[in-house]
Order: structure tokens, then sequence, then C-alpha cells
């Protein structure tokens, strides 16, 4: 078992951004990173990514040395807000900064308090170099703190503390079940929104003799055997939603 021995894993060090989480993905001017002294699940602080508007998918990590073979068991504390989903990940990149491998931990979304996620994973041949990070997937902000390589229980005796950020609010309601209106799911704020313009997309691109819309029952559809024996080479497209209803 490969114990790494974390630099600043409760993230108390540090001014502006915790110290030690220096490697940064795919947040370049669209999110910010702070040491946040507000919002954390052990006193003074935690690591804070948050969107500077829209949706953003990324990371802030430590990266060590490893070797591939060896086992990593990690674990720390996760909250979301404002429509983000926190992601605790493993990533395993080669001597050439090739990424190898990427092992999401676990996950705390929106209207969660603090969770505590673990886990263990192998890493790959090649290995060379193991980050360890804190994901944004989405709007809003993510926060981790009381992070663990070596399996102890860092912060297990804390006392959270959170602020609350305003709920991210849906479309307008529609006034009859007949008018058109947008779906929404308060856990993924553009989740409906993007679903529905992939499928707009696809309808633009043509060759769309045969649609079917619906609910989740009608998107489950296309993963069972008899929509590729009968609908699939009909040229069938399915535009099923879950949640949505008459106004989608």
């Amino acid at each position: 078992m490969l114990k790494i021995a974390l630099k600043n894993p409760e993230l108390t060090d540090g001014n502006e951004r915790p110290d030690a989480w220096t490697n940064d993905w795919g947040l370049d001017g669209k999110a910010k990173v702070t040491r946040d002294t507000e919002t954390y699940h052990s006193a003074p602080s935690s690591l804070c990514i948050t969107s500077l508007g829209g949706n953003v998918q990324g990371q802030v990590a430590q990266v060590f040395d490893a070797t591939g073979g060896q086992r990593l068991r990690v674990s720390s504390w996760l909250r979301a807000d404002g429509g983000a989903n926190a992601m605790l990940a493993v990533q395993s990149f080669s001597a050439e900064w090739k990424s190898l491998s990427m092992n999401i931990i676990g996950n705390s979304l929106t209207g969660m308090n603090w969770k505590q996620v673990r886990g263990e994973v192998t890493l790959p041949p090649g290995t060379a170099r193991v980050g360890i990070q804190l994901m944004l997937n989405g709007p809003g902000k993510a926060w981790l703190d009381d992070v663990s390589a070596d399996g102890k229980e860092v912060g297990a005796n804390a006392l959270p503390k959170s602020v609350s950020l305003p709920k991210p609010q849906g479309p307008p309601k529609a006034k009859h079940s007949c008018d058109p209106a947008e779906g929404f799911y308060p856990e993924y704020p553009t989740g409906w929104k993007q679903t529905f313009e992939g499928q707009v997309k696809r309808t633009k691109q043509g060759n769309v003799p045969l649609i079917f819309l619906g609910d989740s029952l009608t998107q489950g559809w296309k993963e069972q055997p008899h929509w590729k024996e009968h609908y699939a080479k009909l040229g069938a497209v399915n535009y099923g939603i879950g949640g949505d209803g008459t106004a989608q």
C-alpha cells in the first residue's frame, strides 16, 4: 500500500489559496481557486473552486511520484452548492504527463452537507506520477477538506461550518400543461437544456425519419434489445428526457 504524506491535508495553511494544492487543469478564466474561511469541514479553512459563470469541468490537485501497480487508499470530505458536483479523484500520469487513468473516488451534489468519500485504486502500468484532486463539474462551488492518502481519518471529529448559497432557480413554469416550457433538475441546473440542445443539433444533421418523444420510460428504450432490433434500423432517434411532461 502506497502511503503518501500529503502536504497541507487539512487545507489550513495558505493565504488566498491553500498551500501545496497548486496543479490546475481546465480552470483558466473559467473558475477561481481560494482558501475558504467561511465554509469548511474542520477549522479554519477548506479548498474551494468557484465557477465564474456557467458550467466548469476542471480540477485542482497535489501531484506525487508513484509507480504502476502500487495501491493507494484515499479519503476526503466534499461539499457542493449552486448546482455543482464536487468529486474526489485520483489521476495517473506517465513520465511524459500523458494521462493513463482517472478514478473517481466519490462525489457530493448540491444540497448535501459535508460528505466523506473514500476508496482504493491500483495505479496502472507506466505510472510515474499521481494526482489527488478536487474536481468541479457544473456551475456553483465545490469544496474539499481533510484529505488523507494513508488511511487516516483526518478531521473525523470536526464540526463543519457551511454557508449556504442560493439554490439555482429554474425556468418559469407553464401556466397550462399544454404551454411549452423547459424542464429543470435542481441538482443539474443546465442538464435539461443541454440535453435538449443536443437533440436540436441531432435534428439539424438530418436523416431523422422517426422520432420518439417522452420521459424516462421512453429514454430507457434505447438501451433495450428491441430498440436495436425494431427501431434503430429505421433511423429512429430517441428524444426521451427523464421527468418531462406535456409542457416539455
